[in-house]
C-alpha cells in the first residue's frame, strides 16, 4: 500500500490538480473520496480535524498532512525531483504562473456561471451544516467560524455579476502573455513540463467545461496548446472532465 493518500472529490477542480500532478509524476496513492457535494462530508468533525478549511484535496505522506492544491503540487515537485524547472529564471517563471492560475477566482465563477448543479442549494447547506456544527462541537468552534466566513465570502462572490465579469475580462490579458510565452517555449515559462502545465491544464478545461473556451480559443498558440495537454495520457488518467459528471 502506497504511504501518499489523497483525500479528494472526483469534480473538484483543485483534486483534479492534484490528481493530474500525480499522475505526470507517476507517483502510486491511495485515494479516499470525500462528498463535498450535499452530503457534505468535508464539513464533518473528523475531515476539518484534517483539513481545517474544509476543501478538498488533502494529501497525506505517511504522518504528514499537506493541504492546498497548490502546496500539494508544490510538495510534490520537491518530493519527486520532478515538476519545476532548475533553471532559476525558468522555475521564477513557472512560479509566476502558477500563483496567477492559483489566484483566479475560479470557484466563484463556477458558481455564478452555473458549473455546479445545485449550487445555490449547496452554498446554503454548507453554510447550515457549519452552524450546526458548530453548536456541537465547542471544541471546534473557532474551525467552524471561519469556515463560515470563508463560505459566505464564496457566496457573496458568486452572486457578485460585476466582479466576474471584470476578472473574466482580465483573462484576455493572461490569455495574450501566455500565447506570447509559448512562442518561445514549449510549456509554460519552462523547457520542460512543470506544474504550471499542471494548474493551467485543468483551469482552461474547467473554462471549457463552464463554455467559456472561446476566451483562449482565439489565441492560436494557447488553444494548440491546450490540445497538446488534453491528449497526454495523464489528463484521462486524473480524470480530468470537460463537463460535469454524476451528481451533487
Amino acid at each position: 500500500m502506497s504511504q501518499i493518500k489523497l483525500y479528494h472529490f472526483p469534480m473538484s477542480i483543485c483534486s483534479m490538480k492534484v490528481r493530474l500532478c500525480l499522475a505526470e509524476l507517476v507517483v502510486a496513492y491511495e485515494e479516499r473520496i470525500v462528498d463535498i457535494g450535499l452530503a457534505l462530508e468535508n464539513l464533518e468533525p473528523w475531515y476539518v480535524r484534517l483539513n481545517p478549511r474544509g476543501v478538498v484535496p488533502t494529501l497525506c505522506d505517511g504522518n504528514l498532512v499537506v493541504t492546498d492544491s497548490a502546496k500539494i503540487m508544490h510538495y510534490l515537485a520537491d518530493r519527486f525531483e520532478t515538476g519545476l524547472p532548475q533553471d532559476p529564471q525558468q522555475r521564477a517563471e513557472v512560479e509566476r504562473w502558477v500563483k496567477v492560475a492559483d489566484t483566479f477566482p475560479l470557484h466563484a465563477i463556477s458558481y455564478s456561471r452555473g458549473g455546479i448543479p445545485r449550487g445555490d442549494e449547496l452554498l446554503a447547506s454548507r453554510l447550515a451544516r457549519i452552524v450546526e456544527n458548530k453548536a456541537r462541537h465547542p471544541d471546534l468552534a473557532d474551525t467552524y467560524s471561519a469556515l463560515y466566513d470563508r463560505v459566505s465570502a464564496l457566496r457573496n462572490a458568486s452572486v457578485d455579476s460585476e466582479g466576474t465579469n471584470a476578472a473574466l475580462a482580465e483573462l484576455d490579458t493572461v490569455f495574450s502573455n501566455l500565447n506570447a510565452i509559448l512562442a518561445s517555449k514549449p510549456f509554460i515559462g519552462s523547457e520542460t513540463y512543470s506544474i504550471a502545465d499542471v494548474i493551467w491544464t485543468v483551469t482552461l478545461a474547467r473554462l471549457d467545461m463552464l463554455k467559456l473556451g472561446d476566451l483562449f480559443s482565439s489565441f492560436p498558440l494557447l488553444s494548440a496548446y491546450y490540445e497538446r495537454m488534453i491528449a497526454r495520457p495523464s489528463f484521462e488518467a486524473a480524470r480530468i472532465r470537460r463537463a460535469w459528471v454524476g451528481t451533487i
